[in-house]
């Protein structure tokens, strides 16, 4: 019962963090590679982290309104993919 107390209470305090770190990495457009800079923030997110105790990282992403449905969820899904 002891380990499933502590798993509900983290899962309940998922939302109760407070923001350390921040980084924006944009894709080139039309491109599913990232620019060497954008590597570098980052390597730069990752070594940040790694002196944290506990961490979330969240990633948001999101299409432009170039192009076609289609072509951007391909486009979306290849940037996805490692």
């Amino acid at each position: 019962m002891t380990g499933v107390r502590t798993t509900n209470e983290r899962i309940v305090s998922l939302d109760n963090f407070d923001i350390k770190h921040s980084a924006v990495v944009n894709f080139r457009v039309n491109s599913a590679r990232l620019s060497p800079e954008m590597k570098t923030k980052l390597d730069e997110v990752a070594q940040q982290v790694g002196s944290e105790k506990g961490f979330i990282i969240e990633v948001t992403g999101f299409a432009s309104a170039d192009g076609g449905t289609e072509y951007n969820r391909r486009l979306s899904q290849r940037r996805a993919t490692p």
